[in-house]
């Protein structure tokens, strides 16, 4: 028996450009059987797919939960980066982007976290890298987009703090 939630799921993010392979993998690997996604994707394949424009839309939840996000401690998050002086946060951070992006068609290339290290470069790529994972928490969780960016930039030690709480929020 097909899902309507697959279903509907798999036209949310047809519309935003996400391939039916990524979507089929991101369902399978959450636990969808193979048989169910693909008569889903029959379904969803058949009818018109209309594109929204809804800003706080979120992807389908299995038992409450957005695909992909693990729960973990801030408060940890934010000493561990402390205590290993910086490195658990580019952890930290390339991790929850890869998330995002199973979510979030905003969220930014975790590549790009390797031209935090190239002098000049890194303040353009970090200022275009924290608007777009904010853009893509905002996607998520509704935090706003603004606020989380300017917290990035002056504060980040309470951007990372607020962001895994929001994502905390939706994890799995």
């Amino acid at each position: 028996m097909v899902n309507n939630e697959v279903v509907e799921y798999i036209k949310r993010h047809k519309s935003k450009g996400f391939s039916e392979d990524q979507i089929r993998n991101v369902l399978i690997e959450h636990g969808h059987s193979a048989r169910n996604v693909k008569e889903a994707m029959k379904i969803a394949g058949g009818e018109a797919v209309k594109k929204t424009t809804e800003i706080k839309e979120k992807p389908i939840k299995r038992s409450g939960n957005i695909i992909g996000i693990k729960r973990r401690n801030p408060f940890l998050v934010f000493l561990f980066s402390f205590i290993t002086a910086g490195v658990y946060y580019i952890y930290w951070l390339a991790s929850t982007t890869n998330e995002l992006r199973k979510n979030s068609m905003s969220a930014p290339n975790p590549w790009l976290i390797l031209l935090f290290f190239v002098p000049f470069v890194n303040i353009i790529v970090s200022l275009i890298y924290y608007w777009k994972y904010s853009k893509a928490v905002n996607e998520i969780t509704g935090f706003s987009t603004g606020g989380l960016f300017v917290l990035w930039i002056f504060f980040w030690p309470i951007a990372m703090i607020l962001s895994q709480i929001e994502l905390n929020k939706n994890a799995m």
